[in-house]
């Protein structure tokens, strides 16, 4: 849980760095990137929960935690492509950053924080023995989920993204999700 929050941040705060290149830092964009990433994790904890009820098995755990960490990897490292690419289309058709950007962001960040999304819900159906205890279980997974979070909001913006760039990042983000399965 740890590692999936981390990530996630680290996913959102990678995609806004590759955005700046394209969309610039206005608002408008910041607004599409968190606003798109909340989206997505709530998508992900609906599945997720659905998903862990239907098929509650350590394996299948493991299996979307390595998901969640290979398409984080495949699609941040696709987000130039993507970006200079919709970016392109966009300008051809004269549509603003706001619509320009929205669209980047689907496609950069849909599939990857979805399925960090479903993590949380999967981990606490796991956890859960005893229905009494389901409210300390719950509370242990997601503090511990955003200790993570913390880490992941500033261990991208002030050491790896400046030392290694963003797709270094995207990588090594990704990795340790994988690593964690």
């Amino acid at each position: 849980m740890f590692t999936a929050g981390m990530s996630t941040l680290a996913v959102e705060f990678t995609t806004s760095r590759m955005l700046q290149t394209v969309y610039g830092t206005s608002n408008l964009v910041w607004a599409n990137v968190i606003g798109l990433v909340l989206l997505f994790l709530t998508l992900g904890y609906f599945i997720g929960g659905r998903w862990a009820d239907k098929r509650p098995y350590p394996a299948t755990f493991y299996a979307l935690v390595s998901a969640a960490g290979f398409t984080a990897v495949f699609f941040l490292l696709l987000t130039s492509v993507i970006l200079k690419t919709a970016a392109a289309a966009m300008a051809a058709i004269n549509v603003s950053a706001l619509v320009s950007s929205l669209v980047g962001v689907i496609l950069a960040l849909a599939v990857p924080v979805t399925l960090l999304g479903c993590i949380s819900p999967f981990a606490i159906r796991l956890a859960v023995q005893d229905v009494a205890e389901a409210g300390r279980v719950s509370g242990r997974i997601y503090a511990i989920s955003t200790w993570g979070s913390l880490l992941g909001t500033y261990l991208p913006v002030l050491v790896t993204i400046p030392l290694l760039g963003s797709r270094v990042t995207a990588v090594l983000f990704g990795f340790f999700c994988c690593l964690s399965a």
